[in-house]
């Protein structure tokens, strides 16, 4: 007696197995002719563009595997994080380029990425990198960044919306406060301020606005967060 359904399986295998041979030959059954592209939409358009003609201008771009095509691409452009490349007809290549994600604007000039990687400002669209948190680094070592980046991980994100990062050195990193410029909170990267430390942080400046001490004095006031157990208030 003939079991359908197991003949069923072992057809539909067999018909997985023709599909993916089938694939594998296309490149040589099929020279690649033109190519199509969809490039990440957090890069400007000159960039993209730049990816294109790149791609287009490459000698041996139709002979080329599709792995050694992806890698020559990030390899050229290193803040793109992943290309995929798949056929989109016998003679037509499909190339998707996904950038990696913007993190913060270093310095001014530069975004750090979610992957630790420091990118020229320019390569993402101005609409992406004005809504990024503004730091101020003394310099664009590695170490420095990295431990920057285990920090804004560490911390909640909406603190970046409500202050501005300066980081002096390891044990003096500034949060500066954006709707009060006179208020600021000083830490180290060993001692995160938490949720908790914010907020006894956001009740002294309250106290301190409510006494009228930043219209009355215009000294700039530091909260530091480097004791244990205490938060001391100093003038600037």
């Amino acid at each position: 007696m003939i079991n359908y359904r197991i003949v069923k399986y072992v057809g539909l295998f067999f018909l997985c197995l023709i599909i993916i041979s089938f694939k594998q030959l296309l490149p040589s059954l099929f020279p690649i002719n033109h190519f199509t592209y969809a490039i990440d939409s957090l890069i400007t358009e000159s960039v993209q563009q730049d990816i294109v003609n790149y791609v287009e201008q490459l000698p041996e771009k139709h002979s080329l595997s599709f792995q050694k095509l992806a890698y020559k691409i990030q390899k050229k452009f290193s803040f793109i994080e992943v290309v995929a490349i798949e056929h989109l007809a016998p003679d037509i290549a499909y190339i998707a380029c996904n950038a990696q994600k913007p993190l913060s604007i270093i310095n001014n000039s530069f975004v750090l990425t979610k992957q630790g990687c420091l990118h020229n400002k320019d390569i993402f669209l101005s609409l992406i990198t004005e809504q990024l948190p503004d730091i101020t680094l003394p310099s664009l070592e590695k170490d420095i960044t990295e431990s920057l980046l285990t920090v804004m991980n560490a911390i909640d994100s909406i603190v970046f919306s409500q202050f501005t990062l300066s980081w002096v050195n390891d044990t003096k990193i500034y949060l500066y406060d954006k709707g009060h410029k006179q208020f600021s909170i000083i830490f180290n990267k060993n001692q995160l301020p938490d949720k908790e430390l914010l907020n006894h942080c956001s009740h002294i400046k309250q106290k301190l606005d409510e006494q009228n001490i930043f219209t009355t004095t215009k000294r700039n006031y530091v909260a530091d967060i480097r004791f244990k157990d205490q938060i001391v208030v100093s003038r600037a």
